[in-house]
């Protein structure tokens, strides 16, 4: 094994980990030989450390050999992984989870290098500055060009500019990973149908435009106008896109409600 992933054994934990842990994290993978689920999450933990490039370190600890660290960290189930920093442990989790999930766990430990550019564009974009918004998330993608947090950051200032065919081809190779949910990726993808459906002429267009400037109550009228008066699949597709990108829980509860007695 390489000199970020290694096994460690009771006699070695303290320097290994602790000590190791106060220069970088250390994530502990608590397994053993018999376990199926831990065959299964050994490989992603050990994809991630290596493709972190020295980010963290990954200690393998077979509970099996090792039955002191075990009980000093109160194992009941493995796979069991403690995340390490600073000389003490800060999160854990037991079983196999899926890899999105392992990512995440390891975002929330070791901040990716394009991290800072990824909020400086996001900044950016929050205040307009669209230029700025381009150079610090060119800087982000070129630290670390699959950072989907970065990807998701681009797609969302291509919307900006009114790059419907540039942020599409962002959004399609989008997958939820890391930081980056599900509907984020929703959110991204009823922006891009917004823009393209704001060309449009007549009511629908204008709706459209009403959602990307932030109106979503006059947005999804506009939607509910068009389904009542005979255009009920680009109503539809209208109300969707307005529903994915409002944040408001209470108001999506009364649009889903609204929409349902429109469709049955």
């Amino acid at each position: 094994m390489q000199a970020d992933i290694l096994d460690v054994d009771e006699q070695g934990f303290a320097a290994e980990v602790i000590e190791e842990s106060r220069r970088r994290p250390v994530v502990v993978d608590f397994w053993a030989p018999w376990c199926g689920p831990c065959r299964a999450l050994g490989p992603v933990l050990e994809r991630v450390c290596q493709q972190a490039q020295g980010g963290f370190r990954l200690a393998k600890v077979n509970t099996d050999d090792n039955p002191g660290i075990s009980q000093a960290h109160n194992i009941r189930g493995i796979p069991a992984v403690f995340a390490y920093r600073g000389g003490e442990p800060v999160d854990t989790f037991t079983g196999a989870l899926p890899e999105p999930q392992v990512r995440a766990f390891i975002d929330k430990l070791v901040p990716k290098k394009s991290a800072p550019d990824v909020d400086r564009a996001l900044a950016a974009l929050a205040q307009g500055q669209l230029d700025q918004a381009r150079a610090a998330i060119d800087q982000a993608l070129a630290q670390d060009p699959n950072d989907p947090r970065a990807q998701l950051a681009q797609g969302q200032i291509l919307c900006a500019e009114g790059n419907a065919a540039g942020a599409k081809a962002v959004h399609a190779a989008l997958s939820p990973e890391g930081p980056v949910t599900s509907q984020d990726i929703d959110r991204l993808g009823a922006r891009i149908a917004l823009i393209e459906t704001s060309q449009q002429a007549g009511a629908l267009g204008q709706g459209a435009q009403a959602a990307l400037q932030g109106r979503l109550a006059d947005a999804f009228e506009a939607a509910r106008a068009a389904m009542t008066g005979g255009d009920k699949a680009h109503g539809h597709e209208l109300a969707k896109a307005v529903i994915n990108l409002c944040e408001d829980d209470d108001q999506v509860r009364d649009m889903r409600r609204s929409l349902a007695m429109l469709l049955f």
